[in-house]
């Protein structure tokens, strides 16, 4: 908690300096916040879902805050910036460590180019754009069993978005590409042997957006490798994943659903004694609910399926079944109760965690906290 405290009184001074600044004065410059505070509980010790180390209760793991910077430099360009404070450890050790989420610079030739440079979101998935900030999603997080499939959310480097006009709606294409940032420390992987390098993002994706819905698609790849020391055998794999993805957004007469599939393979992955590298994975997600007044209530289904050939292969399923309660104009309580099953024992691969010895097949949590935004 100190080492939290110590980084955002960091923050709040450079923010300070900075919009003390002559130069700052003349700019056109936001700072604004949100954040998630969450209880969760897990009440099978024979299968912990995400985020979950043992069956107590979890007032940490579900839990984040940020703040988003931005500015405007001239008629053409502007900035944003956002950083993040997660429960959930990300590039740290520690709970609650700060990472720079996105930090980039958008130039604006047109009104309807766009062209930016610096660290920003890695678009995989359409939930990706609100990734960090669960007052934008309908559900409390991304389901794990999809999202786990990524292996970052951020990359340092370019993109490019054209937006065109259409009788069917805004039509937007872009390019990105970079250097993906790795969302788990390698310091805390390599305890387990593990390190991971990635390189050489490229992708596109376009989205149309119409009255009150959204479809869009993304394709992309990037150099994956994977090295393993003590006390796993000593190995280097290599490959060049790549990305598929497909999805929608409804949010209208009342009625909300959001629904995303992924696909993730490599088909040039170094051999192994089961395979090769990183060889395929896909998951999908469907949510379903309805508005009635301030009120949600939502369903939604999941399922993940990894084959990476380096001993976490498996799957899962998932049933969350959840209420929503806008509580005012810039905060939603959010409960949830989620059933996570697996094929067989052991079989959830790093979806879920199961002891040694394990015989569970499924799981139930619970989930209580509020999105917010300031």
């Amino acid at each position: 908690m100190q080492n939290f405290m110590k980084r955002w009184v960091q923050v709040g001074l450079v923010v300070s300096l900075w919009a003390h600044t002559p130069d700052a004065r003349a700019m056109d410059m936001s700072l604004n916040g949100f954040g998630s505070l969450y209880y969760g509980q897990a009440f099978n010790k024979g299968l912990l879902p995400y985020g979950f180390d043992d069956s107590h209760a979890n007032f940490t793991s579900f839990s984040q805050v940020g703040i988003n910077l931005g500015g405007v430099v001239n008629d053409d360009l502007d900035f944003a910036a956002q950083f993040v404070a997660l429960g959930q450890p990300v590039g740290s050790s520690d709970s609650f460590g700060m990472i720079a989420q996105w930090a980039y610079l958008n130039y604006k030739p047109t009104q309807n180019t766009s062209l930016r440079l610096g660290r920003q979101l890695f678009p995989s998935l359409q939930a990706s754009e609100y990734v960090r900030v669960g007052y934008l999603l309908p559900f409390r997080q991304i389901p794990y069993n999809v999202f786990g499939l990524l292996p970052f959310t951020r990359f340092d480097g370019a993109s490019a978005y054209q937006t065109f006009d259409t009788q069917a709606g805004k039509l937007t294409f872009g390019l990105f590409g970079g250097r993906p940032l790795l969302d788990v420390n390698n310091t805390l992987l390599s305890i387990s042997g593990l390190r991971f390098k990635f390189a050489e993002l490229i992708g596109t994706q376009i989205t149309l957006d119409g009255d009150g819905w959204r479809i869009r698609a993304q394709a992309s790849r990037f150099f994956s490798q994977l090295l393993t020391s003590a006390p796993l055998p000593a190995s280097d794999l290599t490959g060049s994943e790549q990305n598929y993805s497909v999805g929608y957004r409804y949010d209208k007469s009342r009625i909300v659903s959001w629904g995303e599939y992924v696909w993730v393979r490599t088909p040039n992955g170094t051999p192994g004694p089961t395979g090769r590298y990183a060889y395929r994975g896909y998951g999908f997600y469907t949510l379903a609910g309805y508005r009635i007044g301030k009120f949600l209530p939502r369903y939604t289904f999941s399922k993940g399926v990894q084959e990476y050939n380096v001993q976490t292969n498996g799957s899962s399923t998932t049933h969350n079944v959840g209420l929503n309660y806008q509580a005012g104009q810039g905060a939603v309580i959010k409960v949830e109760y989620q059933r996570d099953i697996v094929p067989q024992a052991q079989g959830g691969g790093y979806f879920v965690t199961q002891p040694v010895g394990s015989t569970a097949k499924s799981g139930a949590s619970l989930y209580a906290g509020v999105d917010f935004i300031f």
